[in-house]
């Protein structure tokens, strides 16, 4: 650490005589290399991570989706040193529980057998070849992880920059700002060296000096100068090592990535940088640890680093081929999920329309419990469609300084909602400004002064809080049934009448029954409305859990979806709204009510919302289908308690007001495939909460728009869910967040798992695994889509990013033929084979 002493006697400080020193950089001289490549061309392999207070799942190899998920897998692998499969082991323990079948393993090694002839032939032979040891990571280090074997300067290096990552990206929390915050994170970087000398105090002697060139360059410009010094003679070792530098400070990578992207999307940032200013930054540690070493007795290991990276050039076999074996027993697992999945699919008739309907995310939590509902109330209907129910707006919170967008990160919002104060039973202005007051007296504890003195002044003040809090914990484990607080729609409500469009006009009544029109045809609810509609959004109620955003609604940008229901309930209740849809020949029975509600995935629990708008003569049958909603609840917390594993605290109502538990709920895990079809296919299947399910007719979808909408949004969203589920299970040391228990925020936008160093990504480990094993078991996406052939394949030609997430296997998709209902695999280049 920086506060160690360092003396000559550190390992590799031993200086050689002149003579060697001489030798050494004159050898240096002689490996300067031309520089092959762009730097901005390594970057790809960086998506970006959103702030907790609203992340989203995100697949980590979105940039990379133009190759195939085999060859980012084992091209990534070296650059990683971490595996994107499972252990051998693994696959022959699936196979020995059943979960991976003979028949799904012989099809695989008959469709690979072609293009890898040295694959086994049978069963047999894969499995006695597993048997032996698994595959070897090769490793590509960067200089820091080289020089010494227990990794002294690779911690230094990661410690300094997350240090310096963090101060810049530091949101006036800090006393004393970083130098230059309003410039580029390089720009910051090149400020700050000037008295900064923490890595002449971890014991890299002359480090400033070694850099002091490279400071008074461009960022891009820098970079290239170190990669001609450094003796990398081939354009693939210079993009390797550019990519291990990432790889090093991936973390902190992904929010300069965020950064970026919201600038792409038009949206106003804190920060002017880019990911090149962070590899640019990385980079000047690697060059003052190569020029450090010189002269020390790291310099044969700086060697052999060296030739590590030149042999890339002149080697045939680079790649690692060990993954093959892995892959043909993850297509096989993956195969043989799909033919359970497939099996389980109804031929029956649509049903005549439903007097009750309830519209749900298409979230995997919300299978169970739509299950049990149908279960429960006879003359329901469910309907899956994306949680943010088709509204792109941002939502402007009174207490809150910049409006949040309540829709899929893929997306800009198109209008702002404003939040308005109730005007009811004395609940208005007067209650909204002592929540304001109470904020900002809790935001003292962030501060840099106040912190310090918050407990010994405010204390005694915290003790009411702390015996009501602990008297709700005990409560809510024996009735759990109250509103939570953060749902709370008794103060303040969505104002609809004042919908602000992007140029600042407010939306006319035809604009906004223009909006409704589309979601209730993307809905399927253009005709056939039930009596009682019910709009159920869907959010975690949790405490003290810095990751409670990712158990909220992905499609609405990692915020709970109540007011996304509870807006769209009023719009389409409004009369003006009705009648403006009216005079396009869409018309909403005079009996059809949309009620909004929230589906509280910690404890499974439906909760009616802005109960106050619903007219007394429907209240009555209103709170009579609560009570079987409450039913269905029961039923789908039992199950779900004990669906992944038995960890879980048994008393549920406890969950949501444990400060110590790590594990509120298991979110999405066991997400597996997307159906896209009638729900009268699935009705009645036990899908296990594994599937995202999707309502879509393609009788009734002219031109195929639904679709199409279908493919290339809740598609590509529930990719990206899946894929980070995945990575965090198999490499959860590189796309993982650690140990909760572990955790330090930092920035109030990310964790570091310790004191210091690179920022985490991905998943928390307790969301994956339960302590003995791990939960989730990782299969990419398998998309069903009940439509025709031709319809499918429109939409893939059309779009480039569809066609290479389905033709480079980032996903499965399979046809379910509409004529028969036979399951067909989609192979690249739109072959269709039986599954």
């Amino acid at each position: 650490m920086a506060g160690e002493k360092h003396t000559h006697d550190l390992p590799g400080r031993a200086v050689m005589n002149s003579a060697q020193s001489e030798h050494n950089k004159q050898n240096q001289y002689n490996q300067k290399s031309q520089v092959l490549i762009s730097p901005e061309s390594t970057l790809t392999m960086v998506t970006p991570s959103w702030p907790l207070q609203s992340v989203a799942a995100v697949n980590p190899f979105w940039y990379l989706r133009e190759k195939s998920f085999f060859q980012v897998a084992t091209e990534l692998s070296p650059i990683l040193h971490a595996s994107l499969f499972m252990p051998l082991q693994y696959y022959l323990e699936e196979f020995a529980r059943g979960n991976i079948t003979d028949s799904s393993i012989e099809s695989v090694l008959e469709e690979y057998s072609g293009q890898w002839s040295e694959l086994p032939r049978n069963v047999d032979d894969l499995i006695q070849l597993s048997r032996g040891s698994d595959a070897m990571i090769r490793r590509y280090p960067s200089v820091a992880e080289q020089i010494q074997a227990n990794q002294y300067w690779h911690r230094c290096v990661v410690q300094d920059l997350g240090k310096m990552a963090a101060a810049y990206l530091d949101d006036q929390q800090a006393l004393a700002p970083f130098p230059e915050q309003q410039g580029t994170f390089w720009q910051a970087f090149q400020e700050a060296m000037k008295y900064d000398r923490s890595m002449e105090a971890y014991g890299a002697y002359g480090f400033r000096q070694y850099v002091s060139e490279l400071l008074e360059q461009e960022a891009e410009e820098a970079i290239q100068t170190v990669l001609s010094k450094m003796g990398l003679v081939s354009a693939e070792a210079q993009k390797l090592y550019l990519q291990r530098l990432l790889a090093s400070v991936l973390g902190w990578a992904t929010q300069f990535r965020y950064l970026e992207w919201q600038t792409g999307l038009g949206y106003s940032v804190s920060r002017q940088t880019s990911v090149l200013d962070l590899l640019a930054v990385r980079i000047v540690y690697d060059y003052g640890l190569f020029c450090f070493s010189q002269d020390t007795d790291f310099a044969p290991a700086l060697s052999f680093w060296q030739t590590t990276y030149n042999e890339l050039g002149t080697r045939t076999d680079h790649s690692v081929h060990g993954y093959r074996l892995h892959y043909v027993w993850q297509c096989a697992q993956e195969r043989s999920f799909q033919k359970r999945v497939a099996s389980s699919f109804v031929d029956e008739r649509a049903a005549n329309p439903a007097r009750y309907q309830m519209a749900f995310c298409i979230d995997v939590r919300s299978e169970v419990i739509r299950r049990r509902l149908e279960e429960e109330i006879e003359d329901l209907a469910t309907i899956g469609f994306a949680g943010f129910f088709g509204l792109p707006f941002a939502y402007k919170q009174i207490s809150e300084k910049k409006p949040a967008s309540r829709l899929p990160v893929l997306l800009s919002p198109a209008f702002q909602v404003d939040e308005e104060p109730r005007k009811r039973n004395g609940v208005g202005r007067k209650s909204l400004n002592a929540n304001l007051i109470l904020s900002y007296f809790r935001n003292l504890r962030k501060a840099p002064i106040s912190s310090f003195l918050f407990v010994e002044l405010f204390g005694l003040l915290s003790v009411e809080n702390v015996v009501r809090q602990t008297f709700h914990s005990l409560m809510r484990r024996f009735r759990g049934k109250n509103l939570p607080q953060r749902f709370d729609d008794s103060r303040t409500i969505p104002d609809h009448k004042a919908l602000l469009a992007a140029d600042g006009h407010t939306l006319s009544a035809r604009q906004k029954a223009d909006t409704v029109r589309g979601v209730l045809r993307h809905m399927g609810l253009l005709q056939g409305m039930g009596e009682l509609v019910f709009l159920v959004g869907h959010g975690a109620d949790t405490t003290n859990n810095a990751f409670g955003a990712s158990l909220d609604c992905g499609a609405c940008g990692g915020h709970a979806g109540d007011i996304n229901a509870r807006l769209l309930s009023a719009l389409l209740n409004d009369s003006e709204v009705r009648g403006e849809l009216k005079a396009q020949n869409i018309e909403i029975p005079d009996s059809t009510l949309f009620v909004p509600a929230i589906h509280e995935t910690v404890t499974d629990t439906i909760h009616i919302l802005d109960e106050n708008r619903i007219p007394r003569d429907r209240l009555k049958e209103v709170k009579e289908l609560k009570r079987s909603m409450d039913q269905a609840s029961a039923k789908a917390r039992k199950e779900r308690s004990v669906a992944r594993s038995r960890v879980l605290d048994p008393h549920i109502n406890r969950r949501p007001r444990n400060w110590a538990e790590v594990r509120p709920e298991w979110g999405l895990t066991g997400n597996a495939c997307f159906v896209v079809a009638p729900r009268i296919r699935t009705r009645g299947a036990n899908l296990q909460g594994r599937s995202f399910l999707h309502d879509y007719n393609w009788k009734a979808d002219d031109g195929f728009q639904t679709l199409e909408l279908i493919m290339t949004a809740p598609m590509v969203v529930t990719n990206w869910i899946n894929l980070q589920y995945y990575s965090s299970s198999v490499a959860p040391e590189v796309y993982g967040s650690g140990s909760k228990v572990l955790h330090n925020l930092v920035c109030e936008t990310g964790v570091q798992e310790g004191n210091g160093g690179d920022l985490r990504v991905g998943l928390p480990i307790q969301s994956v695994h339960d302590g003995q094993r791990l939960v989730h078991e990782p299969l990419r996406l398998s998309v069903f889509i009940e439509a025709p052939e031709d319809a499918i394949e429109s939409i893939i030609r059309k779009h480039q990013a569809v066609r290479d997430l389905v033709d480079n296997g980032w996903l499965h998709l399979l046809q379910i033929r509409p004529d028969d209902l036979g399951v067909f695999r989609r192979q690249p280049g739109g072959v269709y084979t039986e599954l």
